[in-house]
């Protein structure tokens, strides 16, 4: 008989648990920011004869309102509760007001008999009432699916002391294999929705009892629990707690206070918290002064205060407490021991560092971002892998302004969030990391990295080289334009070819000289014979303007044939030809002493060589 009220007891205290926590669930779970979480929890309770009973001295109705001021302002969490036999009661779904639940938690845990889709009809609390929890978790499968929001991050607390048995009044109404198919279409649910159940079996004497409520967890990526007395609900209750609402207790101080025994305490705060809640447990009324690092004081007469007494406990709320050495200070009228517990609400810190100290252009840089709860790392692979991260980089131009923004996907790695990054240009860079869940977004530090090495070709660069280049395309087509007009402008450049060649009166010709020089800048006009006879004449330096004005055309080759004569003996009575080649494409033709329409050639190319 004790081991039963020793059952009830703890069952008891583990509903005012269960209450407080779907007050302040923020996450399921990871770790995430405790004031912007998402959260459908539905917890579903044993309710036989050896779990049901009424808390006759409102235990729970107190550590309901006492955690729920333990926890931060606000939580986006949705809850709802259920018992279950072999059929379901459900008896809250998703309250969305303090007062009902309230209520709910001032009166029993089956606040009226409801079949929920039409498992089994209601029926009396009677002792033979059978257990079969995956009616219980199949119901709360089918709540959650049907919120259908998916936004919000959903999950299961399933609590029971006993194994599954199928008799209801002594009459079986469920079979063990229709319970196991009940129970593994609830599971596959719980998979393809990525709902976690977490199990809480209550001093599980019976093995099979003990592996069935672990199968559930294992299999739901949940986490299974195995309390035997109420320390031990209470620790486990304190770590879910913990790791779902972010938040970090500083543990229970205990100390002495009287009308002339004031108890002082420092209370360190830690970076990054936003709210902090002291709890005081105290028998008879207790005043709480609280002063921060700089001697400001705050107690109930405090505006920026939420403080709030009951005769059980007395609850002082700090948002955005600066961190530091603070200092708390308890006066009682009547001598009493009290027990102090402070919470300290922290959001998600992403912090981003790199492997290199000095960056240069080019240089492929790891960028490792980590994310950090209540002080503590979260370094597990498969916590990392629920949030999504990416690296934002920004390339700053010289006035400071974003000149380009890139995303990148950061990959976990040992415990870590990695990208690797190569700036192609030199300058100032900016680069911080976002991680989200399904519930919040984070952003880290930021990083200004001065990158070394050359920056970016300014935008006008290439118009101006593109307009320079169309431009010389522009001359060039002109000039070769010209050269090959026949207005009588236009200049050429290049090489003079000089080639005597002797017509045999069988019309074989024999050179009998050639002669290659170069003008350094030989302007003729086309057509014009007067310039060829200029450009020959500089060529053997005939400088006098009477000399070249008097120069006829007989004379021009008489004077070529005589400076050719003074090196090759040519008979008289043959033909001969004086062809002369510049580069330029036009050809005359000349008569000419002994010379049989002798020719003047140009050719394009200077670099081509006299036939």
């Amino acid at each position: 008989m004790n081991c039963v009220k020793k059952s009830k007891r703890i069952f008891s205290l583990l509903v005012c648990f269960m209450l407080i926590m779907s007050m302040m669930l923020p996450l399921m779970g990871v770790i995430a920011s405790a004031a912007s979480n998402k959260l459908d929890i539905i917890f579903v309770i044993d309710d036989t004869r050896s779990m049901k009973e009424t808390d006759p001295d409102k235990l729970c109705s107190v550590a309901v309102k006492k955690f729920m001021d333990k926890m931060s302002t606000g939580a986006d969490v949705r809850f709802g509760i259920a018992t279950y036999s072999v059929f379901v009661e459900d008896n809250l779904a998703f309250p969305q007001e303090q007062a009902a639940i309230e209520e709910f938690a001032n009166s029993k845990i089956d606040q009226g008999d409801k079949n929920n889709d039409g498992v089994y009809d209601a029926a009396d609390g009677d002792d033979g009432k059978g257990t079969d929890a995956a009616v219980g978790l199949e119901w709360a499968m089918n709540q959650l699916e049907s919120s259908n929001d998916p936004d919000r991050a959903k999950a299961v607390i399933l609590v029971g002391d006993g194994a599954n048995s199928f008799a209801r009044n002594g009459a079986d109404v469920r079979t063990e294999d229709e319970s196991n198919a009940t129970l593994q279409a609830a599971i596959q649910k719980a998979q393809g929705k990525g709902i976690q159940v977490y199990t809480l079996a209550i001093n599980p004497t019976a093995e099979n009892f003990r592996q069935y409520f672990e199968n559930i967890a294992t299999q739901t990526s949940g986490t299974a629990y195995e309390p035997k007395n109420v320390d031990e609900v209470d620790a486990a209750m304190g770590e879910i707690f913990t790791s779902l609402t972010g938040a970090v207790s500083s543990g229970g101080r205990i100390g002495p206070v009287g009308p002339d025994q004031p108890w002082e305490h420092e209370i360190e705060v830690p970076e990054d918290v936003f709210e902090m809640n002291l709890i005081c447990d105290h028998q008879d009324p207790v005043e709480i002064t609280i002063v921060d690092p700089a001697g400001n004081a705050y107690n109930k007469n405090s505006s920026n205060v939420v403080y709030k007494q009951t005769p059980q406990y007395t609850s002082v709320r700090i948002s955005a407490p600066v961190a530091g050495i603070w200092k708390a200070t308890y006066t009682s009228q009547v001598q009493q021991t009290i027990r102090s517990e402070l919470i300290f609400h922290k959001d998600l810190v992403v912090k981003l560092t790199k492997n290199e100290t000095d960056v240069e252009r080019e240089q492929t840089v790891q960028y490792i971002a980590t994310i950090e709860s209540n002080g503590n790392t979260v370094s597990d692979d498969e916590e990392l892998k629920a949030f999504t991260a990416n690296l934002i980089v920004n390339r700053l131009n010289k006035k400071g302004d974003v000149e380009k923004t890139e995303t990148i996907e950061m990959k976990v790695d040992n415990g870590k969030l990695v990208a690797e990054y190569a700036a192609p240009y030199g300058g100032k860079y900016e680069f911080y990391a976002e991680v989200s869940s399904k519930k919040s977004s984070i952003q880290s530090n930021v990083l200004e990295v001065d990158v070394k090495g050359a920056g970016p070709m300014p935008w006008w660069v290439i118009p101006l080289i593109a307009l320079g280049v169309v431009i010389l395309l522009v001359v060039l087509f002109i000039i070769i334009h010209k050269s090959r007009t026949g207005d009588g402008t236009g200049y050429i450049y290049g090489d003079v070819a000089v080639r005597i060649v002797c017509r045999q009166a069988n019309d074989e010709t024999m050179v009998f000289q050639q002669d290659k020089f170069n003008c350094e800048q030989v302007f003729v006009k086309k057509n014009t014979l007067s310039d060829l006879i200029t450009a020959y004449c500089k060529r053997y330096r005939i400088n006098s303007s009477s000399e070249l004005d008097e120069l006829t055309l007989n004379q021009f080759i008489n004077s070529t044939m005589t400076e050719v004569t003074d090196k090759i003996a040519i008979s008289g009575n043959k033909k001969k030809q004086i062809i002369i080649r510049i580069p330029v494409g036009y050809e005359m033709q000349v008569d000419g002493m002994e010379i049989n329409k002798p020719k003047a050639i140009i050719f394009n190319s200077p670099e081509r060589e006299v036939e």
